[in-house]
């Protein structure tokens, strides 16, 4: 919504970048409403004091207000991990968000802490281990657990890709094995 390192010329700086951003950028605020409309966002990285953002926020609240008296829901639009500790900046979104302040007494302890949790989700997100046997992954594994995905590696190389082998060389190629 602001911009890429990979395009420094559409990065939102000034002031007047934040002015021309609705008729730069429509389409990613867009998709930013569509998203509070329709599931729970995950709000991360993000200080919430940016006025746009607030602008489009504040849009959808208005609608799913008008809406409510159709059946329109009132429930947080999202939940905010905080790492300012700003309790302003909470009773602001007050309603709109579940805002999680991180522990810690400064922001890099906020920060670091916010690190692990994320970490963890990463962690916990997936069971998929489509990669265990690709070579691009091999430096995650340890030493023994290595050599294991390389000798698996080299069977899949030699067996044949129909017949009675076909399955187990599928199979190990689920798990990443060229």
């Amino acid at each position: 919504m602001h911009g890429s390192v990979d395009e420094p010329a559409s990065i939102v700086l000034t002031r007047a970048d934040f002015a021309g951003y609705d008729g730069a950028s429509r389409p990613a605020g867009a998709v930013l409403q569509a998203v509070l409309l329709t599931t729970h966002l995950l709000v991360v990285g993000t200080s919430m004091t940016d006025d746009n953002v607030l602008r489009l926020v504040h849009e959808v609240v208005q609608y799913r207000k008008r809406s409510k008296k159709k059946g329109g829901q009132d429930a947080p639009l999202g939940t905010v991990l905080d790492v300012s500790g700003s309790t302003l900046r909470r009773r602001l979104y007050e309603g709109m968000f579940r805002w999680c302040a991180l522990p810690g007494a400064s922001v890099f302890e906020r920060a670091l802490n916010l690190e692990v949790f994320l970490d963890c989700v990463a962690m916990y997100a997936s069971d998929n281990l489509t990669w265990l046997l690709d070579v691009r992954f091999a430096d995650l594994l340890d030493e023994e657990t290595s050599a294991l995905a390389e000798d698996l590696r080299s069977l899949v190389a030699r067996m044949p890709s129909t017949g009675e082998w076909a399955e187990v060389r599928a199979a190990l190629q689920a798990y990443g094995a060229a």
